[in-house]
């Protein structure tokens, strides 16, 4: 997943969620900050609000159903 963060006008990414959860642990991002995924920025929430949804070690998503 590549992050995109907006702040003052100014946008910076894409960024990994490792490097974000860095970036929010050393103070240069704040959970305040405007953030999306991929290049789009039409859905675009806090980035704490984002990081919710998105927990290390997520299992892969699988998008077919397998059928015995």
């Amino acid at each position: 997943m590549q992050v995109y963060i907006s702040r003052n006008g100014r946008t910076g990414g894409p960024y990994s969620v490792d490097q974000v959860r860095r970036f929010l642990a050393d103070n240069t991002l704040f959970a305040e900050d405007s953030a999306w995924v991929g290049s789009n920025p039409d859905n675009v929430m806090p980035l704490g609000q984002l990081l919710q949804g998105h927990q290390p070690n997520d299992p892969p998503v699988l998008t077919t159903e397998i059928k015995n």
